[in-house]
Formats: C-alpha cells, sequence, structure tokens
C-alpha cells in the first residue's frame, strides 16, 4: 500500500496492512542507514514517509468523530496529500499545488484549535502537526491564536 492510497476515500486502508509495510520497509533502512552519508537522504525521505501514512491513517480513523466542518477541512487535507503524492510518481510535481495544500494543512490547524478539547482534538492537531512537518519541514510554523475555550494550552511537537 502506498502513502497516497492511505488518504483515498475507499475504506480497504488498513492499518495492519500498512504497519506490515512500515516495517517491511523500515528493515530495508536499517543497512542502508548504516552505509553511509549518500543513503542517508533516501533512508530519511522513506522515514519520512511512513509517518506521513501513519498521520493519514489517524485522520482517516477519527474523521468520522469530527464536526462536520472540520471532517471537510480533514477530507480536503487528505485528497491533497493523495494528489501530491500521485504527482510525485507521475513526475509532475506542482508548486502551485504544494502551496495549495500548505495553505490547508493551516486552515485545518486553525479550524481544529478553535474545537473543544478532548481525545479527537487532540489527535487529529498531532497527525495534522505531523503532516505539516512531513511535507513542509523547511517552512515556518503557523501562528496560531490561543483557543477560545478552556482548554489546556497546546503540547505538540512532531518528530
Amino acid at each position: 500500500m502506498r502513502v497516497r492510497h492511505c488518504a483515498g476515500r475507499r475504506r480497504n486502508a488498513d492499518p495492519a496492512r500498512f504497519a506490515g509495510r512500515m516495517f517491511d520497509r523500515l528493515g530495508q533502512l536499517v543497512p542502508r542507514l548504516a552505509q553511509g552519508v549518500e543513503e542517508d537522504v533516501a533512508a530519511t525521505d522513506m522515514l519520512a514517509e511512513l509517518r506521513i501514512g501513519m498521520n493519514m491513517l489517524d485522520l482517516k480513523r477519527i474523521e468520522t468523530d469530527l464536526p462536520p466542518p472540520l471532517r471537510t477541512h480533514v477530507r480536503t487535507v487528505l485528497d491533497g496529500v493523495a494528489e501530491a503524492f500521485a504527482d510525485r510518481l507521475d513526475n509532475t510535481r506542482s508548486d502551485e499545488g504544494r502551496e495549495k495544500l500548505l495553505a490547508e494543512i493551516d486552515a485545518a490547524l486553525v479550524a481544529l484549535v478553535d474545537i473543544t478539547d478532548g481525545p479527537t482534538r487532540r489527535t487529529a492537531l498531532q497527525a495534522m502537526v505531523g503532516l505539516r512537518r512531513g511535507l513542509f519541514a523547511d517552512r515556518q510554523a503557523p501562528v496560531l491564536a490561543m483557543p477560545r475555550h478552556d482548554a489546556p494550552p497546546l503540547a505538540i511537537a512532531a518528530e
């Protein structure tokens, strides 16, 4: 299963199957990392893609638990990530498409800050931040307003 399939609307994005592939890829990465610097870039890219895939599966898992406006944000982001990976496979990468996806992720983060705190919100925030860090690590973090409701301060760190 490829990362772009995780974002699709199909229900066959099986987390167990993705995890199996992830561990298979990790098994391939360990020897590459041990070989040296020239292999580090490819290995790092593969790890980033695995993290992106896991974040997408988290969002799909909780998508129906979110309020309808947030579901729309999540669906838009997932579709954008799927399109970005399809473009990468076709070598038709678009700067305009990347900027649009970044704006969609940031809009979803802004919307998530305003909903009542709970496990679903935290999972969505962590996954969305993970996607942003995985896809746009070189970009400055968005400035988010403090939540309007009584919620503990955000303590999210993407690795």
